[in-house]
């Protein structure tokens, strides 16, 4: 405002300008009638915090306060007696700053205040414990992937009469891991803060995984298969003091990257028992098969699928979940992430390798890596605040994920099944010559041998494992019988050179 020598800044409650609510900005006549003074309003905007004079509708018959501000674009601060009111346009783009650059609702303010009071001493109220009401909504929809097998939606009619050699088409690829940047740390909290999505968006519904974590016994064991790669190896005991969420642990589609509604859940402070991780693991994939156990074939990688298919069945009996998902578990295939698959043991990257696994093609199992490198960013906020608002904080920006995903994946899907279709043509030439130069005998020897195409299943798991005996050994492992020892092939050389 122009003060006679220059222009000041000014609040808009110093000015004579009242925003009317109700009759689309027009003052209302029965206002106009009495002289009751207009409300002070702290409206937040994009540009920054301002002070401003309200004048709610007051004719016969007209809505709350809170409805005229709904009407007005006007979102509260809170329902009780509200004084802070933020548009709609604030909103929209604190949520799309707030997913994008991953820093906390507190930073956004911060820089809302600086806007509003940049090049003054003077300090505004901060409106952090208002903002945090209108930017938790509990009507949250969770974004799916779109390009996994999904009945009714995307399946031809007759899928379901698909040849057993061609059910690969229709598999739903799903991964499982682990995430220690994802905690929360032990601190005074609001016990009255309930998340607003419940168990409607992508974390499991919080009641089952208490009563999951509370009733696993710490005395129990699993049976270790592999002793090549445990999970908590790297990670220092001190790691997980003074934290009452030590990780989370969520199944994600592996070919597209996206996340499971209601298959992220929350692991406790004790990194090192197998048995409570497992059975939380169990509730993230029931989570997961809501929306595809209808499917034929199921396949999840993991990085510690050798042991974690070992007494599966039975944690799946012990906590009696739902018929139909029991059967669809029975035939799920378990395999290995082929960067992790590196740390196990021999027999582990040749039973659970996916490369040699027929329907797998040229997926490696490690999709959920990218997807934390790109939440890790969050963790520093979330681990700070209260359980309620540490999930709702978590599930928003896992489906701003998902929808960064979806968002150009048919134009890239085509775009690749154009390179794949020129791959398959020189992949066809080149195994061609392969089989010229090898020779009509070695082929007919090759085809003969065992190849074990079919991955293990919680079901046959035992079963196979018995039936190989001890002398079994894969094509695939190097016939250290047949190789030369260094004597001998010292000798050979030295004759050789003779």
């Amino acid at each position: 405002m122009w003060n006679g020598r220059y222009l000041v800044r000014t609040d808009l409650v110093d000015l004579d300008y009242v925003r009317w609510l109700g009759h689309q900005g027009a003052p209302c006549p029965e206002r106009l009638r009495g002289r009751e003074p207009p409300l002070a309003f702290v409206v937040v905007h994009t540009n920054g915090i301002h002070r401003c004079k309200i004048q709610p509708c007051a004719c016969l018959r007209c809505p709350g306060l809170i409805d005229q501000a709904l009407n007005a674009y006007l979102f509260p601060g809170t329902i009780d007696l509200p004084h802070t009111l933020f548009t709609h346009a604030v909103l929209q783009d604190a949520h799309i700053d707030i997913l994008t650059s991953k820093k906390p609702p507190h930073a956004y303010i911060k820089k809302l205040e600086r806007k509003t009071r940049h090049a003054t001493s003077a300090k505004s109220k901060n409106r952090y414990q208002e903002f945090n009401y209108p930017n938790r909504r509990e009507d949250l929809i969770t974004v799916p992937c779109f390009a996994c097998p999904w009945p009714g939606v995307n399946l031809p009619e007759d899928w379901e009469n698909t040849s057993r050699d061609l059910r690969y088409i229709y598999c739903i690829f799903m991964g499982a891991d682990g995430n220690h940047s994802l905690h929360k740390k032990s601190k005074r909290d609001d016990k009255t803060d309930y998340s607003l999505a419940g168990g409607r968006a992508f974390f499991a519904d919080a009641e089952k995984m208490a009563a999951f974590a509370k009733k696993t016994s710490k005395d129990r064991t699993v049976v270790q298969t592999c002793s090549g790669f445990k999970v908590t190896r790297s990670q220092r005991a001190g790691k997980f003091r003074n934290m009452d969420i030590s990780r989370v642990v969520a199944i994600t589609c592996l070919r597209h990257g996206c996340f499971f509604s209601r298959a992220v859940v929350d692991l406790g402070p004790a990194p090192d028992h197998w048995v409570s991780k497992f059975h939380l693991v169990d509730l993230a994939m029931c989570g997961a098969f809501e929306s595809a156990y209808k499917l034929l074939e199921h396949l999840l990688s993991y990085d510690v699928g050798c042991t974690y298919l070992v007494g599966l069945m039975n944690r799946w009996d012990e906590w009696n979940l739902p018929l139909e998902m029991r059967k669809v578990l029975a035939c799920m295939k378990i395999l290995l992430p082929q960067m992790h698959m590196l740390a196990h043991k021999e027999s582990c990257q040749i039973d659970f390798a996916m490369c040699y696994k027929q329907g797998t093609g040229h997926i490696n199992g490690e999709t959920v890596e990218i997807a934390w490198a790109i939440l890790n960013e969050i963790g520093i906020a979330t681990r700070e605040m209260n359980g309620g608002a540490r999930h709702d904080a978590i599930c928003d920006s896992i489906n701003g994920y998902n929808w960064d995903k979806m968002q150009g994946l048919a134009e890239y899907l085509a775009h690749k099944l154009g390179e794949k279709l020129l791959l398959q043509l020189d992949q066809a030439v080149d195994f061609a010559g392969l089989t010229y130069t090898a020779g009509p005998d070695l082929i007919c020897e090759w085809a003969e041998q065992d190849i074990d195409e079919e991955a293990f299943t919680p079901a046959d798991y035992k079963r196979c494992v018995e039936r190989r005996g001890a002398t079994f050994r894969s094509v695939y492992v190097l016939d250290k019988s047949k190789v030369p020892s260094e004597g001998q092939a010292y000798e050979a050389l030295m004759e050789s050179a003779r």
